[in-house]
Protein backbone atom coordinates (compact mmCIF):
# COMPACT_ATOMS: atom_id res chain seq x y z
CA UNK A 1 0.00 0.00 0.00
CA UNK A 2 0.91 3.69 -0.28
CA UNK A 3 2.57 4.97 2.53
CA UNK A 4 2.66 8.88 3.61
CA UNK A 5 6.40 9.63 5.06
CA UNK A 6 6.91 11.28 8.03
CA UNK A 7 9.01 14.22 7.85
CA UNK A 8 10.35 14.23 11.29
CA UNK A 9 12.57 10.46 10.64
CA UNK A 10 14.41 8.66 7.84
CA UNK A 11 11.93 6.18 6.56
CA UNK A 12 13.01 2.59 6.58
CA UNK A 13 11.43 -0.21 4.41
CA UNK A 14 11.42 -3.51 7.09
CA UNK A 15 9.68 -7.04 6.98
CA UNK A 16 8.08 -8.43 10.04
CA UNK A 17 9.74 -11.96 8.95
CA UNK A 18 12.56 -13.44 7.28
CA UNK A 19 11.36 -14.19 3.83
CA UNK A 20 10.70 -17.50 2.54
CA UNK A 21 12.02 -19.09 -0.64
CA UNK A 22 10.71 -17.08 -3.50
CA UNK A 23 8.71 -18.58 -6.44
CA UNK A 24 9.91 -18.22 -10.29
CA UNK A 25 9.89 -14.34 -11.10
CA UNK A 26 9.19 -13.68 -7.57
CA UNK A 27 11.17 -11.67 -4.73
CA UNK A 28 10.94 -11.76 -1.37
CA UNK A 29 11.32 -7.56 -0.84
CA UNK A 30 11.40 -5.50 -3.73
CA UNK A 31 11.60 -1.30 -3.89
CA UNK A 32 10.13 -0.25 -6.92
CA UNK A 33 9.41 3.39 -8.53
CA UNK A 34 10.72 5.79 -5.81
CA UNK A 35 12.91 8.85 -6.08
CA UNK A 36 14.95 8.49 -3.38
CA UNK A 37 16.73 11.00 -2.02
CA UNK A 38 16.31 9.42 2.20
CA UNK A 39 17.41 6.81 3.63
CA UNK A 40 15.39 3.45 3.18
CA UNK A 41 16.87 0.36 4.63
CA UNK A 42 16.12 -3.24 3.53
CA UNK A 43 16.61 -5.79 6.67
CA UNK A 44 14.39 -8.85 7.59
CA UNK A 45 12.56 -7.28 10.23
CA UNK A 46 10.67 -4.82 7.49
CA UNK A 47 7.52 -4.03 5.45
CA UNK A 48 7.10 -5.37 1.97
CA UNK A 49 7.04 -2.59 -0.79
CA UNK A 50 5.87 -3.75 -3.48
CA UNK A 51 4.12 -0.72 -5.31
CA UNK A 52 5.45 3.23 -4.41
CA UNK A 53 5.75 4.37 -1.17
CA UNK A 54 6.66 7.57 -0.98
CA UNK A 55 5.32 10.61 -4.26
CA UNK A 56 8.35 12.13 -5.49
CA UNK A 57 7.69 15.31 -3.96
CA UNK A 58 7.34 14.14 -0.54
CA UNK A 59 10.66 12.24 -0.87
CA UNK A 60 12.41 15.22 -2.35
CA UNK A 61 10.80 17.82 0.53
CA UNK A 62 12.56 15.55 3.60
CA UNK A 63 15.98 16.69 1.84
CA UNK A 64 17.66 19.66 2.29
CA UNK A 65 19.74 19.60 -0.72
CA UNK A 66 22.87 18.92 0.33
CA UNK A 67 24.25 15.46 0.61
CA UNK A 68 23.34 13.32 3.65
CA UNK A 69 25.95 10.83 4.66
CA UNK A 70 24.32 7.64 5.47
CA UNK A 71 23.63 5.16 2.12
CA UNK A 72 19.98 5.74 0.56
CA UNK A 73 19.34 1.79 0.75
CA UNK A 74 20.85 -0.74 3.00
CA UNK A 75 20.45 -4.21 2.41
CA UNK A 76 22.04 -6.10 5.53
CA UNK A 77 21.94 -8.01 8.00
CA UNK A 78 21.48 -11.45 6.25
CA UNK A 79 18.35 -10.19 3.88
CA UNK A 80 17.85 -12.20 1.18
CA UNK A 81 16.26 -11.52 -2.34
CA UNK A 82 15.85 -8.37 -2.69
CA UNK A 83 14.30 -6.27 -5.96
CA UNK A 84 15.09 -2.38 -6.69
CA UNK A 85 14.19 -1.41 -9.66
CA UNK A 86 12.57 1.96 -11.72
CA UNK A 87 13.96 3.98 -9.14
CA UNK A 88 15.74 7.43 -9.03
CA UNK A 89 19.06 7.92 -6.92
CA UNK A 90 19.79 11.24 -7.24
CA UNK A 91 22.64 13.93 -6.05
CA UNK A 92 24.20 11.87 -3.36
CA UNK A 93 27.69 10.39 -2.47
CA UNK A 94 27.59 6.64 -1.27
CA UNK A 95 24.45 5.70 -2.36
CA UNK A 96 23.70 1.69 -1.79
CA UNK A 97 25.39 -0.38 0.56
CA UNK A 98 24.72 -4.19 0.45
CA UNK A 99 26.70 -6.22 3.37
CA UNK A 100 27.66 -3.59 5.96
CA UNK A 101 31.00 -5.08 6.96
CA UNK A 102 33.18 -7.47 6.44
CA UNK A 103 32.97 -9.49 9.59
CA UNK A 104 29.52 -9.81 9.05
CA UNK A 105 30.26 -13.46 7.31
CA UNK A 106 26.66 -14.82 8.54
CA UNK A 107 25.98 -13.37 5.74
CA UNK A 108 27.59 -15.39 3.57
CA UNK A 109 24.73 -17.26 1.29
CA UNK A 110 22.58 -14.34 1.56
CA UNK A 111 22.26 -10.73 -0.01
CA UNK A 112 21.10 -11.88 -3.25
CA UNK A 113 19.80 -8.56 -4.58
CA UNK A 114 19.02 -7.54 -7.90
CA UNK A 115 19.34 -4.30 -9.71
CA UNK A 116 17.51 -3.10 -12.69
CA UNK A 117 16.00 -0.41 -14.45
CA UNK A 118 17.18 2.31 -12.19
CA UNK A 119 19.19 5.63 -12.91
CA UNK A 120 21.60 6.72 -10.65
CA UNK A 121 21.49 10.54 -11.13
CA UNK A 122 24.92 12.36 -10.28
CA UNK A 123 25.63 10.22 -7.17
CA UNK A 124 29.55 9.36 -6.12
CA UNK A 125 29.64 6.01 -5.16
CA UNK A 126 28.60 2.96 -4.21
CA UNK A 127 25.87 2.10 -6.82
CA UNK A 128 26.05 -0.63 -5.00
CA UNK A 129 29.04 -1.08 -2.82
CA UNK A 130 29.13 -5.21 -2.06
CA UNK A 131 30.22 -7.46 0.70
CA UNK A 132 29.28 -11.31 0.62
CA UNK A 133 26.31 -11.27 -1.61
CA UNK A 134 25.16 -12.07 -5.27
CA UNK A 135 24.28 -9.21 -6.55
CA UNK A 136 22.99 -8.55 -10.14
CA UNK A 137 23.20 -5.36 -11.98
CA UNK A 138 21.55 -4.86 -15.11
CA UNK A 139 19.68 -2.62 -17.58
CA UNK A 140 20.59 0.41 -15.24
CA UNK A 141 22.03 4.19 -16.25
CA UNK A 142 24.15 6.06 -14.66
CA UNK A 143 24.70 9.60 -15.37
CA UNK A 144 27.01 12.17 -14.48
CA UNK A 145 27.67 15.98 -15.12
CA UNK A 146 30.95 18.14 -14.57
CA UNK A 147 29.93 19.11 -10.77
CA UNK A 148 28.66 15.89 -9.66
CA UNK A 149 31.31 14.00 -7.28
CA UNK A 150 31.11 10.45 -9.40
CA UNK A 151 34.11 8.70 -7.83
CA UNK A 152 32.88 4.55 -9.18
CA UNK A 153 29.79 2.83 -9.43
CA UNK A 154 30.60 -0.50 -8.31
CA UNK A 155 32.31 -1.53 -4.89
CA UNK A 156 33.54 -5.09 -5.46
CA UNK A 157 34.02 -5.85 -1.45
CA UNK A 158 34.97 -9.19 0.50
CA UNK A 159 33.61 -12.12 -0.97
CA UNK A 160 31.26 -10.01 -3.51
CA UNK A 161 29.60 -11.70 -6.45
CA UNK A 162 28.95 -8.88 -8.59
CA UNK A 163 27.45 -9.50 -11.93
CA UNK A 164 27.32 -6.36 -14.14
CA UNK A 165 25.66 -6.13 -17.22
CA UNK A 166 24.31 -4.14 -20.46
CA UNK A 167 24.25 -0.74 -18.51
CA UNK A 168 24.29 2.32 -19.87
CA UNK A 169 27.41 4.82 -18.60
CA UNK A 170 26.15 8.77 -19.70
CA UNK A 171 29.21 10.59 -18.26
CA UNK A 172 30.87 13.62 -18.62
CA UNK A 173 33.96 13.80 -20.09
CA UNK A 174 35.90 14.60 -16.74
CA UNK A 175 35.11 11.26 -15.91
CA UNK A 176 36.72 7.71 -17.80
CA UNK A 177 36.13 4.17 -17.54
CA UNK A 178 38.39 3.38 -15.65
CA UNK A 179 36.53 4.95 -12.58
CA UNK A 180 33.53 2.90 -12.87
CA UNK A 181 34.64 0.00 -10.67
CA UNK A 182 36.19 0.08 -7.44
CA UNK A 183 37.86 -3.13 -6.71
CA UNK A 184 38.07 -2.77 -2.71
CA UNK A 185 38.58 -6.39 -1.08
CA UNK A 186 36.96 -7.84 -3.69
CA UNK A 187 38.32 -10.96 -5.95
CA UNK A 188 35.88 -11.80 -8.93
CA UNK A 189 33.25 -10.29 -10.93
CA UNK A 190 30.94 -10.84 -14.16
CA UNK A 191 31.49 -7.65 -16.20
CA UNK A 192 29.67 -7.65 -19.82
CA UNK A 193 27.70 -5.74 -22.65
CA UNK A 194 27.93 -2.42 -20.92
CA UNK A 195 28.37 0.96 -22.84
CA UNK A 196 30.64 4.11 -21.85
CA UNK A 197 29.04 7.37 -23.37
CA UNK A 198 31.11 10.78 -23.52
CA UNK A 199 29.94 12.68 -26.07
CA UNK A 200 27.59 11.46 -29.04
CA UNK A 201 27.21 7.30 -28.58
CA UNK A 202 27.35 5.02 -26.20
CA UNK A 203 30.30 2.80 -27.04
CA UNK A 204 30.98 -0.65 -25.33
CA UNK A 205 33.41 -0.69 -23.18
CA UNK A 206 35.77 -3.62 -21.06
CA UNK A 207 35.20 -2.10 -18.01
CA UNK A 208 36.55 -5.02 -15.98
CA UNK A 209 39.34 -5.34 -18.39
CA UNK A 210 40.10 -1.42 -18.26
CA UNK A 211 40.52 -2.05 -14.17
CA UNK A 212 42.55 -4.67 -14.47
CA UNK A 213 44.73 -2.95 -16.80
CA UNK A 214 45.08 -0.43 -14.15
CA UNK A 215 45.20 -2.08 -11.16
CA UNK A 216 46.77 -5.32 -9.15
CA UNK A 217 45.87 -7.85 -8.12
CA UNK A 218 43.07 -8.94 -11.29
CA UNK A 219 39.70 -8.61 -10.72
CA UNK A 220 39.05 -12.46 -11.73
CA UNK A 221 36.58 -12.05 -14.76
CA UNK A 222 33.93 -15.02 -13.53
CA UNK A 223 31.46 -13.80 -10.83
CA UNK A 224 31.19 -17.44 -9.62
CA UNK A 225 27.35 -17.70 -10.82
CA UNK A 226 24.53 -16.81 -13.45
CA UNK A 227 22.00 -15.07 -13.44
CA UNK A 228 18.43 -17.14 -14.52
CA UNK A 229 15.89 -14.21 -14.30
CA UNK A 230 15.02 -11.28 -16.01
CA UNK A 231 12.06 -10.58 -15.41
CA UNK A 232 9.40 -11.43 -17.94
CA UNK A 233 12.23 -11.36 -20.62
CA UNK A 234 14.84 -14.28 -21.33
CA UNK A 235 17.75 -11.82 -20.69
CA UNK A 236 18.79 -8.19 -20.92
CA UNK A 237 17.49 -5.69 -22.83
CA UNK A 238 19.82 -3.70 -25.18
CA UNK A 239 21.72 -0.81 -23.42
CA UNK A 240 19.88 1.71 -25.92
CA UNK A 241 16.35 0.18 -25.32
CA UNK A 242 17.19 0.37 -21.24
CA UNK A 243 18.28 3.66 -21.57
CA UNK A 244 15.03 5.01 -23.04
CA UNK A 245 13.12 3.05 -20.79
CA UNK A 246 14.78 4.22 -17.34
CA UNK A 247 14.70 7.77 -18.55
CA UNK A 248 10.71 7.56 -19.69
CA UNK A 249 9.22 5.10 -17.15
CA UNK A 250 11.58 5.06 -13.96
CA UNK A 251 10.83 6.75 -10.92
CA UNK A 252 7.00 7.30 -8.85
CA UNK A 253 3.81 7.21 -11.55
CA UNK A 254 5.62 4.20 -13.60
CA UNK A 255 2.04 2.65 -14.43
CA UNK A 256 1.39 6.30 -15.74
CA UNK A 257 3.85 6.64 -17.90
CA UNK A 258 3.45 3.79 -19.84
CA UNK A 259 0.69 4.55 -20.85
Amino acid sequence: RDLEPDPAVFHRIAHDRRPAEPREHETAHAVHFLVLEVDVEVLPQFIEAHRPCYPEAAVRGLHDGGRLRRALVDVTHQSDYVTVSWNIFATHDKTMLIGNSDSATEDREHLRVTLHHNLFDNTGQRTPRVRFGKVHVYNNVYRAGRDSTFRSAWGAGTESQIVAENNYFDMSPSYSPAEAIDGKKGTRMTVRGNCWRERDACEPADLLGIWNSNNDPDLVPDAGWTPGLYGATSGPETVEVAYRRVLDEGGPGRAEKKK
